[in-house]
């Protein structure tokens, strides 16, 4: 009998233990996913231990047993390698460094509801899942900030093919400019041509009103793709040679953000950061609209799956699924 435990960290995430290590994930969640679903709307984030979920074959049919299907995301801004069926292996980013809190795809026109984690193997130190609730990030940011943000929205700039991070061609899994331009086209994505780089511009808000509970989430990649994330040695050689940078965020009429209000945006995700700790063959599920996820450096090996799935479409320009409900 599968025993659901008390909430660990004020309930993120909760956890289920399997009695037998022999019983298979996703038979089990095939007679019991409503009751695990009731506690992903009160938790926002589910982790499975103990069961057996040999491969990224059962992790494929684990998440069909959620009732949901894969998808593959377009604009990554890291890289994964796919293994088949729309799992991937989770970012590729360097193990020595933290990877910061974010939502998957919050610049994106379609955003999955739901994103999916298998621990395949863990053998070193660090490399915990750091998660943050959106209702409380953006309860702790104050109220001017929130309105600015509420007026103006936010932009991603991104900048693609001066050697860092992910190319256009990986970024949008074409080698064709035109699909790059229809897809940005129908996806409320700016597109200009410097040479051989691409240059887009999103603009979005930075909040959205949770589907299922009506309460506002701090909702973007504000933080994630700020200048200020570039380590400082090599911000500044890219100022200094003025061929523009890889990322940057702005408010959506183009002016800087400032760095203190950053700092506070920052502050307000490391009050509400919790460290999930993997063991091989658990599988977290998190409420993508709610939760944020992030990562801790880590040192030895470490192997660990990505699923997006469920897509929600956002209107352009708009507070995205039915508006903002900023209450101050």
């Amino acid at each position: 009998m599968t025993q659901v435990l008390p909430p660990v960290t004020e309930g993120l995430p909760a956890t289920i233990l399997a009695a037998d290590p022999q019983l298979r994930l996703e038979y089990w969640l095939a007679q019991h996913w409503q009751s695990v679903e009731t506690l992903l709307v009160q938790h926002g984030g589910i982790a499975f231990r103990g069961f057996c979920c040999p491969d990224h074959v059962a992790f494929r049919e684990v998440i069909r047993q959620m009732g949901s299907s894969p998808l593959r995301i377009k604009e990554e801004s890291s890289r994964r390698i796919e293994l088949g069926g729309g799992i991937f292996t989770a970012t590729e980013h360097p193990a020595q460094f933290d990877i910061l809190l974010h939502h998957e795809c919050s610049y994106s026109r379609t955003v999955p509801a739901r994103v999916f984690f298998f621990c395949a193997a863990t053998d070193g130190q660090g490399g915990e899942t750091v998660l943050g609730d959106g209702y409380r990030i953006w309860a702790l940011i104050r109220p001017e900030i929130r309105r600015k943000f509420n007026r103006l929205g936010w932009a991603l700039h991104r900048r693609y093919g001066n050697g860092l991070g992910v190319s256009w061609q990986q970024a949008y899994a074409t080698e064709r400019a035109e699909e790059v331009e229809a897809y940005c086209s129908a996806h409320d994505t700016q597109v200009r041509w410097v040479s051989e780089a691409l240059i887009t511009r999103q603009q979005r808000a930075a909040t959205l009103t949770h589907p299922a509970s009506g309460r506002p989430v701090w909702f973007n990649h504000i933080c994630f793709f700020h200048r200020s994330a570039i380590p400082a040695d090599l911000l500044e050689l890219l100022l200094a040679e003025g061929k523009g940078l890889p990322f940057d965020t702005t408010y959506g009429d183009d002016q800087p953000i400032e760095l203190e209000v950053v700092e506070e945006l920052r502050s307000a995700y490391r009050a509400c950061s919790v460290c999930y700790e993997w063991q091989a063959g658990d599988v977290l599920v998190l409420d993508n609209l709610r939760i944020a996820h992030g990562r801790r450096a880590f040192s030895g090996h470490r192997r660990l799956l990505f699923a997006a799935a469920d897509p929600v479409h956002r209107p352009a320009h708009a507070h995205p699924l039915g508006g903002e409900a900023d209450g101050n």
